[in-house]
Formats: structure tokens, C-alpha cells, sequence
């Protein structure tokens, strides 16, 4: 046993992520950097996850106990897999479908047909089609998934799954026009991550699953209290892929799907499961409603009833967005989930009325709905049965208690349920109300809460509006113009059908709904101070805002608005035309101008004829001219001498027959310098197909070409002696034989070593050395022919090509003179030094056995150059000489029989 062994071992876990490292995962980073697991005795390991692979098969294939998955993990139990939630970390799901938008695609009708990418693990995706009557297995073309968005912005694929959290960062960033289809828009709101194991880990390791759960929902409470510094940890210690501000935009997008502030991590809602159930049974996915017995955890079924607190608060948070006002409420009280008595004082300092039934009874009710009530006593109001609040008929005709009923019948199938309601006060008056309606689990019971809010001014201003004569109601409703009138709250009370077209809403869908739902250009504040100005201003108001469509799209509005009186109350009269096309032409010319005047790029406008009209600042730049010294002129006065006349005789044939021409031109400055540029004509045709205009686009590439030239000279030239190096050696060689081959010449190539050439390097220094190196190439150089090449290989090695011989003479003469020349003293300076050169020498097709082989005939120069370096200093040997062939053909003899 070893001597320091840790009292208590720490037990290795493997967490499968979904996806790769990122801000996604944050609570599991923090629960490891901050000690969380191993405080509970566990050693975790968290794998990544890469395309095309499952945590949930990863965990039921025991490669992973623990591991992260979608609202996917209930269809997966409904057939048969033992998975079991551990605990929701996002309350709403990122998943949505991300499309490039109009034209082709406006809305999710237009999917119909189109190639959709979906990602595995998106069934809520196929739920959201399913319901908008898109079935997955007719209409669409689903394709494998690259998680590239690009695909979707260059329209090479109409659609793709994304997270709103990760994808759409890149997409809002450039300012990519597109659309955003979400299944909570369709009326599918799931969960989001979901923390799972098996039940088989729970059964055989209760303990461990119990910690690594309570671990982990620590590590997610720390890490979005704490976001900066988890960021900066994913970062430094688990990817760079993402920068810093693409991990707070994913933080800040999980902050709001995970309710930060409102919801404690890992709360989940067994109601809410039975929702998504019930969901997947609608559209067809399952078969049969879901018995959820197994499927959630629970973590202890004896303690007390705080968590019921905590869905109560939660569902209170998702239902007080009908007001801006209660929402702060929630938000100043982040303490609510932990205390009914801080509960109970949040729900009387409502502003709105609420009230719990539970049966037929009331259970609770706040200050506000006592006071619009007019009960001063809540134990009289609680005694109450709940149908004594409403007049025997609603307005409808229909009996209150039935519709009543029907209402509650409907809320089983639904998770919110809004709808209009008339209430009968104390005093027997009739109050319309707009009716908001959830389930909750109170201390272990279902119960119906109740928040609504009074719409008598709404109401009346209908009657008003009812009250006009039809022929104006019908010229209002049938204007051209988008009309919509605002009461004093901003919310719509009539509509005419011109602007239901241009949002994509039905008439009643419109009406009762605040202007803030539609209007995406103005903030809340804003929006209530406008509405406020135009009820106090007699003259009319005119602005242009941006409005937001139905189905997510964008519509730019000119609207002018007039306080008018209806009965005694003030409304607002918009009247709206859509300007998006024209603000899409405004924006057009701005970027033309933009970019003509600021682009990198030279740009002349020439008239039919080639004439210029225009050029940019860059022209002028690039070319030396002012704008004034070429209008008029012919675009030819930039020719340089570099291009014949049929270059120029080529291009013009082809822009004339292709409308375009794309191309490298040598051009010439006004000082004369000549320049390379990159350039682009196009033509431009009128209205009628007439020509209009050329438009030439072109880039300075002079520094690129030179660039390019020292890249090309560095890859193939020495650059001590500025021969060719080894591989513009082999190169030639290689052409050089082939050519020799076709014409049937002789082709020598020569390998030559410096006689003492260390000697001096090592006495008088390498830079000595290298001066010697120059010099020689240069003597070795002047003995050859123009057509011949002379290359250095490395050190004091060259080779030459000596290319159409008629005679093998003339090889051994080209030798002798470069000996000759070599054996001259050398001048390095101060320094006089003498050497001398052994040459190896080969001959095609003579050496090779009438062979083009190339590697034979270096290998033939070579041995030939190591039998003349053995011969003695100075020394010509070729291959074919008998003393080498001699010792060639025994090598061969000898490697035969051994």
C-alpha cells in the first residue's frame, strides 16, 4: 500500500458535452476550476463533443456517465431508452431555424420545398414544422449538416439550424440581413440543455449522481454570476476559437434563456415536461400521451417545499411579461425562491390583479384585484365561489360558467392561455379584462393562476369607433395607407386591412396589441414618450421607424400621426406607407457613392465610345493624373509599352462579345513608372439593353508581382551566387533531356567539387569563403554557352547542362576551360588564393544505355565526379571511362551476388 495514498480516492466521471469548448458549458468549467467536484469526491473529465457524434449515445454506450442533451431526451424515453434529467439549464431553448430571408424566403411557409440543414437533436425543430403544416418527410429537402452559416448567407442552402447563442453572434455582428424562425414563435417553447445520466447510474450509484448534479449546478450559479472570469478560464485553458466578444455575446444570450436572476440553475417544472410532451403527441411524434414516471429526477423527495416556491416564482416571471412594471418587481426580488413570506409580499405589491384557484375555490389574491374588485375584505373575497364573479352571460351570449370551464379545459393542453373576460364587481358593474392563465404546483397541487389586467378604455374606444358612421369605419379599414389607431397606452384598437398585409397579422390578431410588439426601431421609452408628444401635439407627426412582420421580417415605415378625439378620449391616427424599397434604393445609392469615392480599388467610367466620363480619388492616386487631366480622354493615354497591339485587340473582342474581361495589364503612371495592375471591365446596359457605359475596376499589384519575383528567384536561385539552385536544376535538366530526346542530340551534364576551397574557407574566414564561391561561379559562368545552364547544388558543388552537343569532345573541352579558368589565382581582397576544380562528367544517350532517365544520368555525373576527386586534384573524368566503368560494372557484379 503506498505510503501518502489520499485518505479518500476521488471517484473519475466523464461528462460528454454536446458540442465543443465554449461558453455553452460554462457551469462545468467553473465547477472544475473552483474545486466543486473534487470538494464532492469526483475527478471529471469533460469530453467534447464533434460533428455527427451523440452525448446520449456516448452515455448509454457507458463511455460516459454523465452528459448534456436536448427537450430530445423525452422522445428518446417514450421509445425505450433509460435516460433520466438531471436537471434543465437553459428555461427556453436556443434552437431556431436561421434562413437568408427575402426575397425568397419571407416567412416559414416559404420553407416549403427548400433544402433545410438540421442538425441531430432537433426535434423541437421538426415539432415547430410539423405544426406550421411543413411536414419533414414531403415538403422540405432536408440536407446533412455543415455548421457552416455561410452556406445559408450565400444561399447555397435555404435554411439551417443554429443557436441563438453561438451562430447568430458572426450573423448580427456584420449586419447580415435574414430571418429567424424559433419554435417558441409557433408556440413550442422547451427546454433548453438538459443535464442527463442513466438509470442505471442512479440505481447503482445514487451518491455520485447526487453530488455530481449538486456540483454542477453550483459550478453554473458561480459562472454566470462571474461570467468575465469564466471566459477569460475558457480562453486560457480549454479554446481560442472563439473570441472574447463572440463568448460574452453566447454569455449574454444564455443569461436571458437560462432566466438569470429569476430561475436557479437546474430547476425544472414536471408540468412543463408534460407540456413538451404533450406537444410531440399533437404533432405526431409520439404516439400516445407520455407517462414521465423515471424520467426526472428526484433529487430529494422528503425535503421541504422551497422548490415549489421556485416554480411558482417561475411561472410568474414567464407570465408577468403582459407588464413591464411586475417583471422589475421579480427582478428586485431574487431572493423570492428561497422564502414563501418574501413570496407572498411580491405578490400583493403587484400592480396587476392576480388570483390562485385551486377546484372551485379561491386560494389567494392580491391587493390589486380587492381593490378593482371592490372588496375591502379578502376573507369575504376568498369565501367566494369563483363563478360569482362573472354575469351569468358573457358577451357573447355564451354562459360564463360554461365558457368558464371550456377555457380551464383548453389550459390542459396549453401552457398559457390568454384570452377576454368580463368580471362582475361588487357593486354589480361589468369589467372587461384580458385574462392570462397558467398551472402551478402549490404545495404539492395543481392550482390556476389568474393575472389580469383592465381593458375598459380599449373596449371603449371600440364602442366609440363603432359608434362613427360605417361609410367612414369602411374608408378607414379599406384606406391604401396602413392605418393604425393608438389609444393613450399605445395599444391598437383599429386597424385598417392594408396594414394587417403589411405586417402579415390578421385583423384581430393586431388588435389590443401594444405598438412596441411591432415596432422595432424605438425603445419602450421612446415609444411612450413619441405616443405621449403626438397626444399633446394639435399639428401632425411625421418619423420613419422600422416595423417587425409576423413572421420576423423587417418593413421600413413613413408614418404621420394626429391626436384625434373619440367620445372624451384621446387616441393617435398613423397613417403608414411602406418604404422599404425605396430606403433599399436610398441605401443603394449611398453605398455606390460610398463606394466609388472610398473604395481601395482605381475605378474609371468610360462612355460607349471609351471616353471617360469619371474616375475616383483612387484613380488619381494610382495613376499620377487629376480627375480634370483625363475626363475627355481615351483610356489608352495609360497604355505602357509592355503589351503588342493584339493584346489590347484581344481584350476589346472579348468585352465586346462577352460584356466583360478580366486581367493583368502592365499600365504607365503620368511620371512614366510603369505599373502593374489587377484590372475588370464590365459593361453597363441601359433600360432599353442599350449600352450604356464601361465600368473598370483595377488594383495596384506591382508590390505583389515584385513580391512574387523574389519569392520565384529565392525558391529557384542561390542566393550567394544567384545561379540556379538544386531545384530549377532538376527543372531544366528535366526538359532539357526530353527536348534532347525528341531531336535526337547529346545532352552532357557536368558535376564539378572546388579543389581546396576548405582550406581557404577555414584560414580566412567564411565571408572570404563566400567571396570565392562568387568569383568562381562567375569564371565558371563565362565558359559556357548562353543555352547552357550552370547551377550550384550546396558547398563548393555546381553542375552544368550542356545542351545540343554534336561531339563528345566538345564536353571535355567545355571541362578543360573551366579548369583552366579555376586554376587562375582568385584576388579576395587583401588575399591571394589558388585552387582548383575535379569534374565528373556524363553523357546522353551515350552513358545511359540510350535511356532518358535523368536520376541515371545525375547519378552517372556524380560517381564520375568522386572517381576524378580520387584521381588526384584537377582532374577530368567521364563516366564512361574505363577505369570507372570497369569498377561500376563489379559494384553491379557484386550487388547481384550478395
Amino acid at each position: 500500500m503506498p505510503l501518502f495514498a489520499p485518505a479518500h480516492a476521488l471517484e473519475p466521471v466523464t461528462l460528454q458535452l454536446k458540442w465543443t469548448h465554449q461558453f455553452q458549458f460554462a457551469g462545468y468549467y467553473a465547477a472544475l476550476e473552483k474545486g466543486y467536484y473534487r470538494e464532492a469526491g469526483l475527478e471529471v473529465k469533460l469530453a467534447e463533443a464533434m460533428p455527427g457524434q451523440s452525448a446520449v449515445d456516448a452515455v448509454l454506450e457507458n463511455k460516459a456517465e454523465f452528459g448534456v442533451g436536448t427537450s430530445e431526451l423525452l422522445l428518446l424515453r417514450m421509445r425505450g431508452k433509460p435516460v433520466v434529467v438531471l436537471g434543465v439549464i437553459m428555461q427556453h431553448s436556443p434552437i431556431a431555424l436561421l434562413s437568408h430571408g427575402p426575397p425568397r424566403i419571407q416567412n416559414i411557409q416559404d420553407l416549403a420545398g427548400r433544402s433545410i440543414m438540421i442538425e441531430p437533436g432537433s426535434a423541437e425543430l421538426f415539432a415547430m414544422l410539423r405544426r406550421e403544416k411543413l411536414p419533414d418527410n414531403a415538403s422540405l429537402r432536408i440536407e446533412s449538416h455543415n455548421f457552416d452559416v455561410r452556406d445559408v448567407i450565400k444561399g447555397r442552402v435555404d435554411a439551417m439550424s443554429v443557436y441563438v447563442t453561438d451562430e447568430l453572434y458572426e450573423v448580427e455582428r456584420q449586419g447580415i440581413p435574414h430571418l429567424l424562425f424559433r419554435p417558441l414563435t409557433s408556440g413550442i417553447d422547451f427546454y433548453g440543455d438538459n443535464l442527463f445520466t442513466t438509470e442505471a447510474q442512479i440505481r447503482d450509484h445514487p451518491e455520485r449522481v447526487k453530488a455530481f448534479r449538486a456540483a454542477s449546478l453550483k459550478g453554473w450559479k458561480y459562472a454566470m454570476e462571474n461570467p468575465a472570469e469564466i471566459i477569460r478560464l475558457i480562453r486560457e485553458r480549454y479554446s481560442r476559437h472563439k473570441t472574447q466578444e463572440h463568448l460574452e455575446f453566447e454569455a449574454a444570450a444564455m443569461a436571458r434563456l437560462m432566466q438569470v436572476g429569476l430561475i436557479e440553475p437546474g430547476y425544472m417544472y414536471p408540468g412543463r415536461w408534460q407540456h413538451i410532451a404533450d406537444t410531440y403527441a399533437e404533432v405526431g411524434m409520439i404516439d400516445r400521451a407520455a407517462d414521465l414516471k423515471g424520467f426526472l429526477y428526484e433529487n430529494d423527495p422528503a425535503a421541504d417545499h422551497a422548490w415549489l416556491y421556485k416554480s411558482l416564482g417561475a411561472t410568474l416571471a414567464g407570465l408577468l411579461c403582459v407588464g413591464l412594471v411586475a417583471l422589475r418587481y421579480f427582478r428586485l426580488s431574487a431572493a423570492y425562491q428561497e422564502s414563501e413570506g418574501r413570496f407572498r409580499a411580491l405578490f400583493e405589491q403587484m400592480p396587476d390583479p392576480a388570483w390562485i384557484t385551486k377546484g372551485h375555490r379561491f386560494i389567494e389574491a392580491n391587493q390589486a384585484a380587492l381593490k378593482v374588485m371592490g372588496y375591502n375584505h379578502k376573507a369575504d373575497f376568498l369565501s367566494l365561489h369563483p363563478s360569482q364573479l362573472s354575469p351569468e352571460l358573457q358577451p357573447d351570449g355564451e354562459p360564463s360558467q360554461a365558457k368558464a370551464e371550456r377555457h380551464l379545459q383548453a389550459l390542459e393542453s396549453q401552457s398559457v392561455l390568454r384570452f377576454e373576460w368580463v368580471h362582475a364587481k361588487a357593486d354589480g358593474t361589468q369589467l372587461p379584462v384580458e385574462v392570462t392563465l397558467t398551472h402551478i404546483t402549490l404545495r404539492g397541487e395543481r392550482a390556476v393562476y389568474c393575472v389580469w389586467r383592465d381593458i375598459s378604455e380599449r373596449k371603449q374606444a371600440e364602442q366609440a369607433l363603432r359608434a362613427e358612421s360605417e361609410k367612414n369605419r369602411a374608408l378607414l379599414i379599406n384606406a391604401s395607407d396602413g392605418i393604425g389607431i393608438l389609444d393613450s397606452e399605445g395599444r391598437l384598437v383599429e386597424v385598417s386591412h392594408s396594414l394587417c398585409d403589411m405586417l402579415g397579422y390578421r385583423r384581430e390578431e393586431l388588435l389590443g396589441m401594444h405598438v412596441s410588439h411591432i415596432d422595432a426601431y424605438f425603445g419602450n421609452e421612446e415609444l411612450n414618450s413619441l405616443i405621449e408628444r403626438q397626444l399633446e401635439t394639435p399639428t401632425r407627426i411625421q418619423f420613419e421607424t422600422r416595423n417587425r412582420r409576423k413572421d420576423g421580417s423587417m418593413i421600413d415605415m413613413e408614418v404621420s400621426g394626429l391626436a384625434v378625439v373619440l367620445g372624451d378620449k384621446k387616441f393617435v391616427f398613423n397613417s403608414s406607407r411602406d418604404i422599404t424599397e425605396r430606403k433599399r434604393v436610398e441605401q443603394k445609392l449611398r453605398l455606390a457613392a460610398s463606394v466609388f469615392n472610398h473604395a481601395n480599388e482605381g475605378i474609371v467610367i468610360s462612355g460607349p465610345d471609351g471616353t471617360i466620363l469619371d474616375v475616383n480619388e483612387t484613380f488619381t492616386r494610382l495613376s499620377g493624373y487629376s480627375r480634370k487631366e483625363v475626363i475627355g480622354k481615351n483610356p489608352r493615354l495609360l497604355r505602357s509599352d509592355q503589351h503588342p497591339p493584339e493584346f489590347y485587340a484581344a481584350m476589346w473582342r472579348r468585352l465586346l462579345e462577352e460584356g466583360h474581361w478580366q486581367g493583368e495589364v502592365w499600365n504607365r503612371r503620368k511620371n512614366g513608372e510603369r505599373y502593374a495592375v489587377r484590372l475588370t471591365i464590365s459593361e453597363v446596359r441601359g433600360p432599353q439593353t442599350e449600352l450604356a457605359q464601361y465600368v473598370s475596376l483595377f488594383t495596384d499589384i506591382t508590390a505583389q508581382k515584385e513580391y512574387g519575383q523574389r519569392l520565384e528567384r529565392l525558391a529557384h536561385y542561390d542566393t550567394l551566387t544567384g545561379l540556379p539552385n538544386r531545384a530549377l536544376f532538376y527543372d531544366h535538366l528535366r526538359t532539357a533531356l526530353a527536348l534532347a530526346r525528341r531531336n535526337g542530340e547529346r545532352l552532357g551534364v557536368l558535376f564539378l567539387d572546388l579543389d581546396g576551397f576548405k582550406a581557404v574557407n577555414d584560414q580566412y574566414g567564411h565571408e572570404a569563403g563566400d567571396e570565392l564561391l562568387k568569383q568562381a561561379a562567375d569564371r565558371i559562368s563565362d565558359c559556357v554557352r548562353e543555352s547552357d545552364m550552370v547551377a550550384r547544388l550546396a558547398g563548393d558543388e555546381f553542375t552544368l547542362i550542356l545542351g545540343a552537343l554534336t561531339d563528345p569532345v566538345d564536353m571535355q573541352r567545355v571541362s578543360e576551360k573551366i579548369i583552366e579558368a579555376l586554376n587562375t589565382a582568385f584576388q579576395l581582397g587583401e588575399v591571394r588564393c589558388q585552387i582548383g576544380a575535379s569534374v565528373g562528367t556524363a553523357l546522353y544517350p551515350d552513358d545511359t544505355d540510350g535511356e532518358a532517365d535523368m536520376d541515371a544520368l545525375i547519378r552517372c555525373a556524380d560517381i564520375a565526379m568522386y572517381r576524378a576527386k580520387a584521381a588526384g586534384k584537377g582532374k577530368i573524368v567521364r563516366y564512361s571511362d574505363p577505369v570507372v566503368n570497369l569498377e561500376n560494372k563489379t559494384q553491379a557484379v557484386l550487388s547481384a551476388i550478395t
